[in-house]
């Protein structure tokens, strides 16, 4: 008898996924929603020493939340300095919309202005998550779960589908349609049994915009951790 449902399936897994998958400093976030969809659930390794100097050393504790705010930031980092006027010029935003994104971000450190006219990201400012690994959890539904993961390469490394143990057949018989995709498979059975069916291996995301939301996401949580 299987798992009664996909909330049972996650309450057992969750803590399997963080040891097999986590290190000290991982943190879970559950239903990560993106440009192309929603992952059940995240893991994200967080570096300490990338954090504090974000939230300690730079004076920048607080996520960038609205996406059009983040566009922006995304814009201008690792450009190096630009001119206000160059940077208006940039991208189908409209010129009122990004001055009032870049006044935000100024006004909370994300962005410094130089003189001249000028302005570029705070230096040293980079993501504190290091690796991250995408699950899709599913009683029965392997397709779909694979479909799902097979997004989650626009922010994650590592893609997995996680199934009921007393349903992996019909997708242990598929197992080349997750080779191909490099999205592994896992099962759980409800006494706690955990086997990696099928591996993945790691693989840069492609989409410096959904990274930032994952990373902006997890911000709060990792200021937790540094707290304890």
């Amino acid at each position: 008898m299987g798992f009664e449902s996909e909330a049972k399936l996650r309450e057992t897994a969750q803590p399997i996924l963080k040891e097999e998958f986590g290190t000290d400093n991982t943190e879970i976030v559950p239903e990560f929603s993106y440009s192309a969809g929603r992952t059940d659930l995240v893991l994200t390794s967080v570096s300490d020493k990338y954090l504090r100097r974000r939230t300690e050393e730079l004076g920048i504790d607080i996520p960038i939340t609205d996406k059009n705010h983040l566009k922006t930031f995304l814009q201008l980092h690792n450009r190096g300095e630009i001119t206000k006027d160059y940077f208006y010029e940039l991208g189908a935003a409209d010129r009122r919309s990004k001055r009032k994104s870049l006044n935000w971000l100024i006004g909370r450190n994300f962005v410094v202005e130089t003189g001249d006219g000028k302005v570029k990201t705070t230096p040293y400012l980079r993501q504190h998550i290091t690796q991250t690994f995408a699950v899709e959890l599913k009683l029965s539904k392997w397709r779909k779960a694979l479909k799902q993961a097979v997004g989650g390469k626009s922010f994650a490394e590592f893609r997995y589908v996680l199934l009921d143990a007393d349903h992996i057949g019909p997708a242990l018989n598929n197992r080349e349609m997750f080779e191909d995709r490099n999205v592994g498979l896992l099962s759980v059975d409800k006494q706690g049994n955990y086997v990696e069916h099928v591996s993945a291996t790691r693989v840069d995301p492609f989409s410096p915009l959904n990274t930032w939301m994952l990373n902006e996401t997890t911000l709060l949580e990792s200021e937790n951790h540094l707290e304890a």
